[in-house]
């Protein structure tokens, strides 16, 4: 589980800002066309995480909610409130995953990678948009099912 500590980390850190302007940044660039294919794969990349990072705090949350039920369930006795805390329990590891999968694509995300050909280039961000595509929907997915099961 992210401490509070590493939450902050990593809120100010998608969040702050800071005078450092990347070639690539998709917030200077919004109104602008992409300049090159490279660009629009970066900002398709950006826009996935920028997605995806504001929903974080919900899914903890939602996490949160699931080892409260679990908490409870385990209290009980009985087929019934067994089943439940199994679902309880597999909608926490679905939303622990969701979360995890966030934290490692940006441990290994490099927004400006260096010393690539342009055709190794373009592999990196097609390969990025495909792992950030997988790491946003895991994230709705999770919120979905969280929304189902604790509502």
């Amino acid at each position: 589980m992210l401490s509070a500590t590493s939450l902050l980390n990593v809120l100010m850190s998608c969040g702050g800002e800071s005078d450092h302007k990347h070639p690539h940044d998709a917030s200077a660039s919004k109104d602008e066309q992409p300049k090159s294919a490279t660009d629009s794969l970066y900002q398709s990349v950006i826009a996935l995480h920028d997605e995806a990072m504001p929903k974080m705090g919900e899914l903890m949350g939602y996490e949160k909610a699931a080892l409260q039920k679990i908490d409870s369930l385990s209290k009980l006795k009985g087929a019934e409130a067994q089943i439940w805390k199994g679902r309880y329990q597999a909608l926490h590891n679905q939303l622990q995953k969701a979360q995890a999968g966030m934290n490692t694509w940006m441990d290994q995300f490099e927004p400006d990678p260096q010393n690539l050909s342009p055709d190794s280039l373009i592999q990196y961000w097609n390969k990025q948009k495909t792992a950030a595509q997988a790491m946003r929907n895991d994230i709705f997915k999770a919120l979905d099912s969280a929304a189902v099961l604790l509502k």
